[in-house]
């Protein structure tokens, strides 16, 4: 193998773009808090899941309401690592009159509906 070969096989490799998640063992959590004082609730949604190299990156896109979407971003340059990784999302102020029972979320492989847990014990 020519050294300038050898050099381009050790190089990362460049990618980039953004899409619907595509991540090995993909698991959602939701959960519902109602906060002292504050009349309604707000929900929190967790994902969870792996790729088989780095530096990909997950985050959630959208609302309770309407419809929440798990995009990843592709890393710009991966190393082969195995890699897990999680993203959060939470209604912030934007308290919900009711407890929903469920939420949606949709990824790469389409929609799921997401049982809302209680966030206390």
């Amino acid at each position: 193998m020519s050294e300038i070969m050898a050099e381009a096989a050790a190089a990362p490799v460049e990618t980039s773009g953004r899409a619907p998640a595509m991540g090995s063992g993909l698991e959602y959590r939701a959960f519902a808090r109602q906060l002292e004082g504050v009349s309604g609730y707000v929900v929190m949604v967790v994902a969870s899941c792996y790729y088989p190299v780095g530096n990909w990156s997950i985050s959630f896109e959208g609302s309770a309401e309407g419809g929440l979407r798990l995009m990843q971003e592709e890393p710009r340059f991966h190393y082969d690592l195995v890699e897990f990784i999680t993203a959060s999302w939470g209604s912030g102020s934007a308290f919900l009159p009711e407890r929903p029972a469920t939420v949606q979320v949709t990824d790469g492989y389409g929609a799921h509906t997401v049982t809302v847990e209680d966030w206390g014990g």
